[in-house]
């Protein structure tokens, strides 16, 4: 498994400059037509950016949008894995998020349509904004697990 940005590529300010060079791409793909390896590229980008970078290896699995959708090696369809999964939940996190973005000079949140994206989105929430508009993460939990009653059966 290889991570896409910041392992295949480096992590850049324009995320489309994200572009893995042709000795990377050349190298995933002898990785992956070596039938001793199973390759999977894991990533937050959609399916048509890995598609479009890196799609014409068959041999490559592909995990888009942190996990809610794959394209198993040999396969051109992406599944959803997403689409099974209760989102009712979404709208308290969201509204949790807006609080904070709000509270917070500098801060914004990124909605993505999968389940994992949004909570995933926590950790680049708090940790990269300048240290002047930091947000009290423990405050942040603490909203989720007080003020917002989260279906217990939504963590497990």
């Amino acid at each position: 498994m290889f991570d896409y940005d910041g392992t295949l590529t480096p992590i850049v300010q324009d995320p489309a400059a994200a572009i893995p060079t042709d000795e990377i791409r050349d190298t995933i793909r002898r990785l992956a037509s070596d039938t001793r390896n199973t390759v999977w590229i894991i990533s937050g980008r959609d399916q048509v950016f890995l598609d479009r970078w890196m799609g014409d290896i068959p041999q490559l699995g592909l995990s888009a949008e942190h996990g809610s959708f794959v394209r198993e090696p040999r396969s051109a369809q992406w599944r959803n894995l997403a689409e099974q999964a209760d989102m009712g939940w979404q709208s308290e996190v969201m509204d949790v998020f807006e609080k904070y973005t709000k509270q917070t000079k500098g801060n914004l949140y990124i909605y993505a349509y999968p389940v994992l994206s949004i909570i995933l989105a926590i950790v680049p929430f708090v940790i990269f904004v300048p240290r002047s508009s930091m947000i009290d993460v423990s405050s942040l939990f603490i909203d989720f697990k007080q003020d917002h009653s989260l279906n217990e059966s939504a963590s497990r």
